[in-house]
């Protein structure tokens, strides 16, 4: 059974924080990599494999006249690095207030997503004072896996997709992904018809079309894909969104993967409707999208991190930010509508004069 939960703030900041650092102009590890020439140099010089230590520390304030109680800000939730080839948990620790606490893992769709819940008493922010939440990790990069072709995936059995009991809930629509809009259901219809109807070639379409007619702008919060269609605009998880949404159309397995990617010397901060301070070193949170294919499983789709600068489709598959850089997967997203999620959860720490100050910093260490 899928766990049902709302994404707190703390898990969100990853997956919306794309959008907010991309306004910052020294920091931009999200936009087009060709359109950087700093931080595609800083890229290509990276070591692919290397162990890596995050630390992510969270202070909440209040800046209010009145007590509340953390968990008034729901459940703790804090990231998780995913079960994943490209990767192996090698340490894992929380702390909450200083003291080493408990957590317990919780999965989504069998072990496809995981997130850590947090096991602590309930402590109470007094005005003027603050809590301090940190989730220390250390994971040993895998090299990824071989490119694949064009003729792979035009050659792939899509015709048994279909008959796989385990993949038909990752394919269904969601208030996010909502293929039944008449927009979407009209790119779609378009694409299938210039495909030929043939499963392979909608996906190499699909990405075409997104990376020659989707220019790439940010807003806070992340648009619905139905708005990328409508503006012709998005960044890496909005483009990610609505090629999710347009494969799953068809019947396509696909799904939002997102993760920090280790690029040294890089460091952005910004602010989110005057709640939340964000700020990270030595790299920059992604989105792209993880699309099932037969014969091959689940294979990465980068829509805007492609070190190559090309538009040919197949380079989405072979040259984005999963398969060429040192990454760290924290979070699998299965149809939850965290753009809206955003909006509530900020709206709750104006609710309780809370402010919150994130930092995340990525170092190469000895394995």
């Amino acid at each position: 059974m899928r766990l049902q939960r709302i994404y707190p703030l703390l898990i969100l900041l990853i997956l919306i924080v794309s959008s907010t650092l991309s306004a910052v102009l020294q920091y931009n590890p999200l936009l087009r990599i060709d359109e950087e020439p700093e931080m595609k140099l800083l890229a290509q010089t990276t070591q692919p494999t290397p162990v890596l230590e995050v630390v992510e520390s969270y202070n909440i304030y209040n800046r209010g006249s009145n007590p509340f109680n953390l968990s008034d800000l729901g459940d703790l939730y804090v990231t998780y690095p995913q079960i994943d080839p490209r990767q192996v948990i090698l340490d894992y620790k929380v702390y909450v207030a200083g003291k080493l606490v408990g957590y317990t893992v919780k999965s989504e769709y069998g072990n496809l997503s995981l997130v850590a819940i947090v096991n602590v008493d309930d402590i109470v922010i007094d005005p003027g004072k603050n809590v301090s939440i940190k989730v220390y990790y250390k994971v040993k990069i895998k090299p990824p896996p071989k490119p694949i072709s064009i003729d792979d995936i035009l050659n792939a059995s899509w015709y048994t997709v279909s008959s796989i009991k385990y993949y038909n809930n990752l394919t269904a629509p969601s208030r996010f992904w909502n293929y039944s809009n008449p927009l979407i259901k009209l790119l779609s219809d378009y694409l299938w018809e210039k495909s030929n109807g043939n499963l392979g070639l909608y996906l190499i379409e699909a990405v075409r079309w997104i990376r020659e007619n989707i220019a790439y702008r940010t807003r806070v919060p992340a648009r619905h894909p139905v708005e990328v269609l409508a503006e012709y605009r998005g960044d890496c998880d909005d483009d990610a969104n609505l090629l999710i949404t347009l494969l799953r159309a068809k019947g396509i397995p696909a799904i939002l993967e997102a993760g920090l990617v280790y690029i040294k010397g890089y460091y952005g901060s910004t602010l989110i409707d005057h709640v939340v301070r964000y700020e990270i070193r030595n790299g920059g949170p992604h989105g792209w999208v993880k699309v099932y294919i037969p014969g091959l499983g689940w294979r990465p789709v980068d829509l805007t991190f492609i070190l190559t600068g090309s538009k040919d489709p197949i380079d989405a598959f072979n040259e984005g930010a999963y398969m060429k850089m040192p990454i760290v997967i924290v979070e699998r997203s299965l149809g939850k509508d965290y753009a809206s999620e955003t909006v509530e959860e900020t709206r709750k720490l104006e609710k309780l004069e809370a402010y919150l100050v994130a930092r995340i910093e990525l170092n190469v260490v000895e394995g």
